[in-house]
This record gives C-alpha cells, sequence and structure tokens, in this order.
C-alpha cells in the first residue's frame, strides 16, 4: 500500500488548500498542469493494457476531485514566475521525503501494480473498499 504522503498529488492537493484558506501566495495552478499530465500518461496507459473499466473509472474520479477541479477554481488566477518556483521547490523537497524514506521502488511497483489491475493507490483503494462503482 503507497501512503498518501509518498504520491506527489497530495502534496499538491494539500497546498491547493493552503493556498485557499490564505496561508500562502504561491498558487499551485502550474503543478496541477504537470498532475493532470501525468496523469494522462498514466490513463492511456491504463486504455492500452486493457485495465478493468471500473479501476480505470475509479482513477478517472481520483483524478477528477483531486486535480482538475482544484485547477478549474483556480482557472481565473494567472501563473507567476514564484509559483513555477514554487512547485518547482515543493517537487525537490517531496522527491527528498521520497529518498529518505526510500520508497521510490515502491511507488514504482505501484505504477506496476496499476498496470496489472492490483490496487495500491490510497483513493483509489477507498473507492474499491466503499465498492461505488
Amino acid at each position: 500500500m503507497i501512503y498518501p504522503d509518498e504520491l506527489f498529488s497530495y502534496w499538491i492537493f494539500t497546498w491547493y488548500i493552503v493556498y485557499r484558506i490564505g496561508y500562502t501566495q504561491y498558487n499551485p495552478k502550474m503543478a496541477f498542469f504537470v498532475a493532470i499530465l501525468v496523469n494522462l500518461f498514466v490513463f492511456f496507459a491504463m486504455v492500452y493494457v486493457k485495465i478493468q473499466f471500473k479501476r480505470i473509472l475509479y482513477f478517472i474520479l481520483v483524478t477528477l476531485f483531486f486535480k482538475i477541479l482544484p485547477l478549474w477554481t483556480l482557472r481565473n488566477i494567472p501563473i507567476d514566475k514564484k509559483d513555477i518556483q514554487a512547485t518547482l521547490a515543493l517537487f525537490l523537497i517531496y522527491i527528498g521525503w521520497i529518498l529518505w524514506k526510500d520508497k521510490g521502488s515502491s511507488l514504482y511497483q505501484g505504477y506496476v501494480d496499476l498496470l496489472e489491475n492490483k490496487q495500491s493507490f490510497p483513493a483509489m483503494t477507498l473507492l474499491e473498499y466503499l465498492n461505488i462503482l
């Protein structure tokens, strides 16, 4: 099982919440664009290897909730240079965190599991447990 602190998407979502309540001036919009781009590659890989349709729907729901809807709320806010720098800084901190916890191989395995119809990601595991679809 991969824990939320091991996925950069949850770091971005947490940043979004902190930004929306006014505790930071750095806008996570650029980070959401990058995360959605990565998710598009994962989505197409899932379709290509013919993952169960139910799991693809879970992936879409999680992406919609944690990335697309927050990005939509930021649609009228411009991306400044400081926001791009903050995205890069957070990503470097995240990489340091993953290296410190020695979780690189388990993250890789999580994506391999996803493409083999196994479940390792927190939100998708919850949806599967609740048997939403």
